[in-house]
């Protein structure tokens, strides 16, 4: 018995850092909520697309996987990213957590550079405009060159699609004969057709 306990200390003590779940403090983190890593560099011609979760934007965003190391935030398909890690509810504004909450910014003005926008359960927020004008930016579904965004489709839905989207066109894989181009400095995405 004590044996076998040793031997499971052992094991775990070794070995069993790998199997566990990662914490911060005392508390588990999520695959969603992992801090992004790239994996170990390798050759460019060998990178793959795949997919994060970003906290901060909300949303999957596209990454060069070299095939290994990283962590598990850390996605095949944008679809099983927006599955595992997109849900209900949070904040109606959009970027890195900047919201001042007034619950009458109808009434009371929010301070220069946030507008008031009002989350369907009525709390309303004064939203940093920066950020709200970046991801209107990023989701516009024509490029600067008049060709169509780049993207996957949507599975919960027949007629639209997910925008492949990177941090910098460094992240992203458009294809021989698609081009990268960099919306603002929040993101980047990939446009049919070379300039």
């Amino acid at each position: 018995m004590i044996l076998g306990l040793s031997l499971v200390i052992f094991f775990l003590g070794s070995f069993g850092h790998s199997l566990l779940p990662p914490f911060k403090g005392h508390q588990y983190v999520g695959r969603c909520d992992q801090a992004f890593d790239a994996g170990n560099e390798t050759e460019p011609e060998q990178f793959e697309q795949r997919f994060y979760w970003d906290k901060d934007w909300r949303t999957c965003m596209g990454f060069k996987y070299s095939g290994s190391g990283g962590t598990e935030n850390n996605f095949v398909s944008i679809h099983d990213c927006h599955r595992h890690c997109r849900h209900p509810g949070g904040s109606v504004c959009a970027g890195p957590f900047l919201q001042i909450d007034n619950l009458l910014c109808y009434k009371i003005p929010c301070p220069k550079g946030f507008s008031c926008y009002s989350e369907p359960h009525g709390i309303t927020r004064c939203c940093k405009d920066e950020y709200n004008k970046a991801s209107l930016e990023a989701y516009v579904t024509r490029c600067p060159n008049k060709r169509r965004v780049l993207g996957y489709p949507n599975h919960d839905s027949r007629n639209s699609y997910e925008i492949l989207l990177g941090k910098t066109c460094d992240e992203l894989i458009c294809g021989e004969k698609n081009t990268c181009v960099q919306v603002n400095k929040y993101f980047a995405k990939c446009c049919e057709g070379t300039w």
